[in-house]
């Protein structure tokens, strides 16, 4: 099963700045957790076809944590 996730909103940030956010390890790394206690410790991004992706997120006490990874379809 493939899921697509599309997201529509009022943002009104530049694209180029939206992109780098996206799609960058580090800053995927400064927005990419569920609450304050949480965190994302790592994450890859291969921005190609084919490409692996991973981010890591976890607890920040330790007591959890996982990773969300797959494959970039198209690019």
């Amino acid at each position: 099963m493939i899921n697509i996730h599309r997201a529509d909103g009022g943002n009104t940030a530049p694209v180029a700045a939206v992109w780098t956010k996206w799609t960058q390890p580090a800053d995927i790394r400064q927005w990419y957790f569920a609450s304050e206690d949480w965190h994302a410790p790592s994450a890859e991004n291969e921005l190609r076809a084919g490409g692996k992706f991973r981010t890591a997120m976890a607890a920040k006490d330790g007591s959890a944590g996982f990773d969300f990874e797959g494959v970039e379809m198209r690019f």
